[in-house]
């Protein structure tokens, strides 16, 4: 039998761990941002979203050693827009909101990163 079978099998009741090392690799971030991007047309708030997506996957596939992460983080509809707008948030916190209110809008995160 394996020893790491054997102490897994064991339930640890075999031994003692008396010392770990982890090492884990994160990405750095180099730039990201959030936009507010209305739409009048929900069919062309999905084909962005698809285009997004497609970017992302076409990035990932380069091997280039940079990772994008630009995606929808959310979405609004006319009344989220309209609350934020009441109470004042937009003005706030630097965001435009559209006068008239579209029928949605994605909030988008728009980022970049480079793997190490």
């Amino acid at each position: 039998m394996d020893p790491i079978d054997l102490f897994i099998g064991s339930e640890g009741t075999l031994g003692v761990v008396t010392a770990g090392h982890a090492r884990a690799s994160c990405p750095s971030a180099q730039a990201q941002c959030l936009a507010l991007v209305p739409f009048t047309d929900r069919k062309d708030a999905l084909a962005f979203v698809r285009r997004l997506r497609d970017e992302a996957i076409a990035t990932r596939r380069s091997r280039s050693g940079r990772v994008s992460t630009s995606r929808p983080s959310s979405t609004w509809t006319p009344r989220c827009l309209a609350l934020l707008r009441e109470d004042g948030l937009d003005r706030a916190n630097g965001v435009h909101a559209p006068a008239r209110e579209p029928p949605i809008a994605l909030l988008v995160t728009l980022g970049a990163f480079t793997a190490t």
